[in-house]
């Protein structure tokens, strides 16, 4: 069993996309429940700051991404240049 590690910014990202699809969820049902006129301003405004919200996710997720991308590569790199004593060893990373 070994431990594992969770970064704010993965947190950050699962919060901001439950929170993305609670206002989008949120506005659809403003939608449905007041009819075509009662509340189309608050549906509408509720489904746009979902709409921004999720482009945040999208972005902190792709940051995640890059950076476990990176811990990844650095790992092999430094696995790479222990395994290889030889004269063809890895010296370093481009």
């Amino acid at each position: 069993m070994h431990d594992r590690t969770i970064s704010i910014t993965c947190l950050a990202a699962y919060g901001l996309w439950a929170l993305a699809f609670l206002l989008i969820f949120a506005g659809t049902a403003a939608a449905v429940v007041g009819g075509p006129t009662d509340y189309l301003a608050i549906a509408l405004g509720l489904m746009a700051h979902g709409l921004a919200i999720s482009a945040a996710a999208a972005t902190v997720s792709i940051r995640y991404m890059f950076k476990k991308q990176a811990r990844f590569m650095r790992s092999a790199f430094e696995l790479g240049r222990d395994a290889s004593p030889g004269p063809h060893s890895v010296r370093q990373m481009r």
